[in-house]
């Protein structure tokens, strides 16, 4: 079977190409407390905090020297939305 220079291309393209996901969940806090009380270092309790984060990825390889790499970040906050930030890094190695 003689394959074309395009699905040649398409599978080299598809192998120097790796995905990714993250997902994480941060929380701190002592104990039960009122929603509304004032967070301090000499609080009794402290209510707890929760923080979830996603990131997903992807970095292509261009060659053996060199890497494009792209991430999207998802954070939300406790009562508060959610914030998308991302990240783009090119990437030249010796």
């Amino acid at each position: 079977v003689v394959s074309s220079g395009r699905d040649s291309r398409l599978r080299h393209w598809l192998r120097s190409l790796d995905l990714g996901a993250r997902f994480e969940v941060l929380s701190l806090g002592t104990g039960a407390g009122p929603a509304d009380s004032i967070v301090h270092p000499r609080a009794a309790v402290i209510p707890w905090r929760t923080l979830h984060a996603a990131t997903l990825g992807a970095t292509w390889a261009l060659n053996r020297w060199s890497r494009v790499q792209v991430n999207a970040i998802a954070e939300q906050a406790p009562g508060g939305g959610r914030d998308w930030s991302g990240v783009a890094k090119f990437q030249v190695q010796m």
